[in-house]
């Protein structure tokens, strides 16, 4: 159970950090 915790936290905080790099690169633009 904890190894499944831990990957499901390691993937949020993959999708977090790739939104902040989306959200720079729109402002980048702007």
């Amino acid at each position: 159970m904890s190894d499944v915790k831990e990957s499901l936290s390691v993937k949020i905080t993959a999708n977090i950090l790739n939104i902040q790099a989306i959200h720079l690169f729109y402002f980048s633009f702007y």
